[in-house]
């Protein structure tokens, strides 16, 4: 037996894709929030793009983690993407700077996680109805 393969339940072998998939899982909200922060910032603000990528981030990483992951992938890539095109942080007293950052996470970052948390039971199904049982050789 081939090392990196997993056995179904039909005897089958297929490679295993599952760290390929969680490595994807964090860097889709990453690279989507440092895309869109070169293109424009309220592409994010937009409330079905964060629940698109926070959905397809949990069905990737199938499991419940994506809650916390995905919103934190994307905030971090929007941050890196708003240092990296020269705008930095503005100071933490500014009364603008916390309105934005709340603006931000009602409507970026709340709309990731319930996406995360719809897209983590919808990709375990996925993942019982395509692979079936896996049986584990040692």
């Amino acid at each position: 037996m081939d090392i990196g393969k997993t056995v179904n339940a039909t005897g089958r072998t297929t490679p295993d894709w599952r760290s390929a998939l969680r490595i994807l899982a964090i860097l889709l909200p990453l690279a989507a929030g440092l895309i869109c922060s070169f293109i424009d910032q309220s592409l994010l603000l937009v409330s079905w793009i964060p629940y698109t990528l926070g959905v397809a981030s949990a069905a990737l990483l199938r499991s419940w983690w994506a809650v916390l992951l995905a919103p934190a992938a994307l905030s971090i890539g929007t941050l890196l993407g708003l240092l990296a095109a020269g705008s930095g942080l503005n100071d933490i007293t500014d009364p603008g700077f916390v309105a934005g950052l709340t603006f931000f996470a009602l409507l970026a970052l709340l709309p990731a996680a319930t996406g995360a948390a719809i897209g983590a039971p919808l990709g375990k199904e996925i993942e019982r109805v395509t692979v079936g049982p896996r049986l584990t050789q040692g």
